[in-house]
């Protein structure tokens, strides 16, 4: 009699495990937020993180003295850039013109964005050159996505994009006396990313290359300004998008 009621025990343990699985299984396969997939404009928000280095071209033994005829003339022996990080925050507007096509803006603003390099002269002097920057970056993207496959999906972008520095009136940069930048950076961005429904929002996570086209050099009467060729930006970030 015990063994037939440890064998009923033990058959409804399995029953409902196998009905716990089934649900599961079935809440696994629910597709969440579909309004999302017929609604044309879609708005939500950004937030990244970014990592950005210089490109530098620089004329290897260039005089950073004004005055060649002073004594003790710096000689330019070597530029290398330093990677700065910064966090950007901004808006996401994205509209559908196809099932797998959308076209988007991401306006963000991107806090201390600073540009920095390292020089070494002649003497064996290394210094480090700090430019404060906050960054308003406005990209136009044209966002291919996949199939969505039950709550994800996949997708890349690629566009171009325009870039103010918002610093570059301050009074802290036009102290600087080594070199000057240009305030407004033409560039492309290009990436890709992963879009998670939910049922009251959809998450993405995204990974963006981003790199300028301008030479943001200033040629004046500055040393160092009159050493460097060419100074471009290379920027990788990656961040969450969240959207209605």
């Amino acid at each position: 009699m015990r063994n037939l009621f440890s064998y009923k025990i033990i058959r409804v343990c399995i029953l409902l495990f196998f009905l716990k699985f089934n649900k599961l299984h079935a809440q696994e396969n629910e597709l969440f937020n579909t309004s999302h997939d017929e609604v044309r404009f879609l708005y939500g928000f950004s937030l990244n993180i970014q990592a950005n280095r210089l490109s530098i071209g620089y004329i290897n033994g260039a005089n950073l003295n004004p005055d060649p005829n002073l004594p003790n003339n710096l000689i330019l022996s070597e530029i290398y850039p330093s990677i700065k990080y910064a966090l950007s925050a901004g808006a996401m507007c994205s509209y559908k013109i196809h099932k797998n096509i959308y076209i988007r803006s991401n306006p963000q603003v991107f806090i201390s964005s600073d540009k920095s390099f390292y020089y070494t002269t002649n003497n064996k002097i290394t210094k480090l050159h700090n430019l404060p920057s906050t960054v308003f970056n406005l990209p136009f993207h044209i966002k291919f996505v996949s199939n969505r496959d039950v709550n994800f999906q996949g997708y890349f972008f690629l566009g171009p994009k325009i870039e103010f520095d918002l610093s570059a009136g301050s009074l802290e940069r036009k102290n600087v006396d080594f070199v000057q930048l240009k305030p407004i950076n033409l560039g492309y961005e290009a990436g890709v990313g992963v879009t998670f429904y939910f049922p009251l929002v959809n998450i993405s996570t995204e990974l963006k290359f981003s790199n300028g086209f301008s030479n943001l050099i200033k040629q004046n009467a500055l040393p160092l300004s009159q050493s460097i060729n060419n100074i471009q930006t290379n920027i990788i970030s990656f961040g969450f998008i969240f959207e209605d």
